[in-house]
């Protein structure tokens, strides 16, 4: 691959956008270095990252992209348990304890109204587990919504109330 001379700092900042939009996965660093949101407009999915005394750098963002990668196989290993239903799991925190190796992943099934029952132990476990020497421990809600309204967003604020409190977004 041959390297592209540039010309000015401006021009290499733009870039930099460019490429990081192409790919889809976009983080954003917010008003602390231990606060950060990430979107990936490839999965269509919004999570909030917090670490206790760091800084949320490559490593954690790492562990993030794994995270949504396990996601996407997990929701292709449910659809034959739950047939033609609506559902869709999201990440939408982690936390990471800096001071204890450790992660929580918080999670959301949101499902259609007409899902009655789901195994939620099952799929808890398939997230709690070792990411690089750090012991993960996953938390899932379940939300029943109207999936099939026009209105409806997986996106939604309104979605994001608790994980906030529980990530210590908001005092």
């Amino acid at each position: 691959m041959q390297e592209q001379e540039i010309s000015s700092e401006g021009e290499y900042f733009n870039n930099k956008a460019k490429n990081a939009l192409s790919t889809g996965f976009i983080v954003s660093y917010l008003d602390s270095p231990s606060r950060a949101s990430v979107m990936d407009w490839n999965t269509y999915q919004f999570v909030l990252l917090k670490t206790r005394y760091g800084a949320v750098d490559s490593f954690l963002v790492g562990v993030t992209k794994s995270i949504l990668e396990k996601i996407e196989t997990v929701t292709e290993e449910m659809k034959p348990n739950i047939g033609k239903q609506q559902f869709r799991l999201m990440l939408r925190g982690v936390w990471f304890d800096d001071a204890h190796a450790s992660i929580e992943i918080y999670l959301e099934l949101l499902h259609s109204d007409k899902i009655l029952s789901l195994d939620t132990n099952e799929i808890t476990e398939k997230f709690s587990s070792t990411y690089d020497s750090q012991t993960a421990i996953a938390k899932l809600t379940t939300t029943s919504a109207s999936m099939e309204s026009d209105w409806f967003s997986s996106l939604s604020d309104g979605y994001y109330v608790e994980i906030k409190k529980a990530l210590f977004w908001v005092m």
